[in-house]
Parts: structure tokens; C-alpha cells; sequence
């Protein structure tokens, strides 16, 4: 089918709807970018241009919220060749991913928050909303206008400061009083622009681990949860960490791009390590993955020395979703949250993640098997099978 330019109000009928709670058969009604109606029956008439579709019974879920992706592209560890790309829009509708948030990572050298900003209103204009994050792996903090504070509470696509490295070669090494005082920048900076503010913390495959992040509460007037950590699923001795750090009021972020090279150093697939912070007490709210997409993914030998790079993938969350429900054994009630509404929660945006009137109309329709087929995104039809 191909893609609708024009933005008329849509119906949307027999969707076996996820909110992500399951609702069963329902229809949907979106008018003007937004959710007006979720009802087992919905009958209009009166409404001029309004289109219908029939889901056929299909699975319906909220579009995906992704918490951290390189949109302008991550890497240049390996030197100029080990740049990864810019994302493009279209990867989005493949992907079922509505939302996206974007940071630089390692390299803040080479690539700038202007960039990043400019790329992220790109994306909003083909129909992906995208926010970024100020500052990067290291301390101290590169921003846009001079400061956290005035990032936050000036530029709207700035939801907060991100992914600062600990634990890792590559980062500064921030104390725990260093980022205490930038979770209260980021805090102070969020209520200013009325924002909920979010500090993303890169997690490195160095023992410490999250050490630094419980100093910093323990001694400091600052919570776990003023704190998102990602990558948990590095190890298992991380993630046995990161569901204490959940369980004592924080949020755990899994990655979900890996492959053959990481798995076998240890890393802990992020369906499986849902399944295992969850019957280690974690809250099913306190969990989310992300893609970690167009981030480079090196791998080092023992000496430090870089050996290769692959990229991180966009799809990888709907990938997740469909291996976690055939492979794992888990609900995709509960990996869809970990995608939607968990992380649309944690990054403070109440219109995402979720399918109610008044939300906003980005839509997944997916197949039988958990693959994606169709996107709607701000009420518009991006992609849908014929």
C-alpha cells in the first residue's frame, strides 16, 4: 500500500487491540495526529475526509519508544572507516518505531549536538518524534546553549543528558559527587522547562560497574532513580547488579542489538535478562529495552586494542519482542511495555507508548508470528500491507 501524504481522519477497525494492556477486538478513531476514540464499535458520520481500514483481526500495539539510538550516527573508534551512518526515516516504519531519543556517544569530537538537533528535526518531519540528549560519554558536559539548565529548559527536543560513560575505558571516570551534581543540573533544567528529565548513564564491561551510581545516593541527595542506566545486560554479573539497582527504586535499560561476538563475551540477550530480572524481583515497570541503533558495537582484545565494529539495529526491539514470546516463554503483554509504555514513562512522555483517547496515533500492526507489518505514526499511514 503505498504511504498517505495527506493527514485526514482515520478508522481503524478490528484491531485485537494492546494498549499495551489487551483489550481484545476494538476500533480506533484518529483525528488530527491523535487518539479520539477506543471502543469496541465505533460508528461516525459526519466526518469529512474521514478513511477506514480494516485490521483483520490483526495485533495493534502502540508505536515503539526507543530511549537510545545514534541518529546521526555513532562509532569512529576504528578511526574514520568505523563512522557508522545517519539513520534514515524509512528504517523507522521497518522497524515499528515511533520514537526515538538521540545521543553522540563515544565521540563528541567529530560530531555535534547542532548535528544531532538538526537531524532530529528531520526525522520529526518525515513523522518520527525525536528527542535528543545534551552531552555525550564524557565529563565535562558538551551542550547546545552553554549549559544543561538552559538546554533543558530552552530547546523542547532536549529531554536530557546522555549516555555519560562509567565503567568503561572510553568515558571520563566521574565520581559519584560529579554526578550528583549533574543529576541536580538535569533535575533543576527539567522542571524549568517542564520536562521530567533523564540522565542516561553508559554502563562499560569494567567490574566497578554501577558502583559509582549507588555512592552517589547513598551519600548525596539524589535517588537511584534520578539515574537510567543502559547496556545492564552486558554481563551477568551487571545485570545481577542492575536488578538490585531496579528493586531499590531505579530503572533498568537492556540493549537489545547484539550478535555472535558479544554473546560470547558475555553478554546476556535482552529477552532472556527480562526474563531473569523479573523472577529476580525486579518491577515489570522498572525494566525497558532500547536499540542502541547506528551506535557502533566494538569489540577490543585484552590489551585494549580495537579489532572490529558492527552497528546497532533499530529492529532489534520488535526482534526482541518476537524471540522473547517464542523463545523465552514471556507475554508479549510484557515485552511490549518494555518498549512502549516503560520507556515512554521513564522519559516523561504521557501521549506515548500507550493507545487511549488523547494519546497520540502511532500504531504497530503486527503479524501472527510477532514480525512487524504496518506503522501509523501522528495518524498517518507509513507503511501497511496491501
Amino acid at each position: 500500500m503505498t504511504p498517505q501524504s495527506a493527514n485526514p481522519p482515520l478508522l481503524l477497525r478490528n484491531a485485537r487491540v494492546y494498549a499495551p494492556r489487551p483489550l481484545g477486538l476494538r476500533d480506533l478513531l484518529m483525528v488530527e495526529g491523535r487518539i479520539l476514540a477506543v471502543d469496541a464499535s465505533i460508528e461516525i458520520t459526519g466526518l469529512p475526509g474521514l478513511h477506514e481500514m480494516d485490521a483483520q483481526g490483526a495485533v495493534v500495539s502502540p508505536g515503539l519508544v526507543d530511549t537510545l539510538t545514534h541518529i546521526t550516527g555513532g562509532g569512529g573508534e576504528g578511526g574514520y572507516g568505523s563512522r557508522m551512518p545517519a539513520m534514515p526515516p524509512e528504517d523507522a516504519w521497518l522497524s515499528g518505531v515511533t520514537t526515538v531519543t538521540g545521543a553522540l556517544g563515544t565521540d563528541a569530537v567529530q560530531r555535534s549536538h547542532t548535528e544531532l538537533l538538526a537531524h532530529a528535526r528531520l526525522l520529526a518531519t518525515a513523522g518520527v518524534s525525536a528527542h535528543i540528549y545534551a552531552g555525550n560519554y564524557h565529563l565535562p558536559i558538551r551542550t547546545l546553549t552553554g549549559s544543561v539548565q538552559t538546554d533543558l529548559a530552552w530547546i523542547p527536543e532536549v529531554i536530557g543528558v546522555g549516555e555519560v560513560a562509567i565503567a568503561d575505558h572510553r568515558g571520563s571516570h566521574p565520581s559519584a559527587a560529579e554526578l550528583a551534581r549533574l543529576a541536580s543540573e538535569v533535575r533543576v533544567g527539567a522542571m524549568l522547562g517542564g520536562k521530567q528529565g533523564v540522565l542516561s548513564i553508559h554502563v562499560g564491561d569494567h567490574d566497578a560497574g554501577l558502583n559509582v551510581l549507588f555512592e552517589a545516593a547513598e551519600n548525596y541527595p539524589v535517588r537511584l532513580s534520578h539515574f537510567y542506566p543502559t547496556h545492564i545486560n552486558r554481563t551477568r554479573d551487571l545485570l545481577q547488579q542492575g536488578c538490585r539497582f531496579a528493586r531499590e527504586g531505579g530503572t533498568i535499560d537492556f540493549t537489545a542489538t547484539t550478535n555472535a561476538g558479544l554473546l560470547a563475551a558475555g553478554d546476556v540477550d535482552s529477552p532472556l535478562a527480562v526474563a531473569e530480572a523479573l523472577a529476580a524481583g525486579v518491577p515489570g515497570d522498572r525494566i525497558t529495552l532500547s536499540s542502541d541503533a547506528y551506535a557502533s558495537l566494538p569489540e577490543f582484545d585484552a590489551e585494549g586494542r580495537f579489532l572490529r565494529v558492527g552497528m546497532g539495529r533499530l529492529d532489534s526491539l520488535a526482534d526482541a519482542v518476537q524471540r522473547g514470546v517464542r523463545d523465552v516463554g514471556l507475554s508479549f503483554e510484557t515485552l511490549l511495555r518494555t518498549v512502549s509504555l516503560n520507556p515512554a514513562e521513564t522519559l516523561g512522555l504521557p501521549r506515548k507508548g500507550r493507545l487511549e483517547a488523547g494519546a497520540d496515533a502511532d500504531l504497530v500492526l503486527w503479524s501472527e508470528h510477532h514480525e512487524v507489518l504496518g506503522v501509523i505514526s501522528g495518524g498517518v499511514v507509513r507503511r501497511w500491507p496491501d
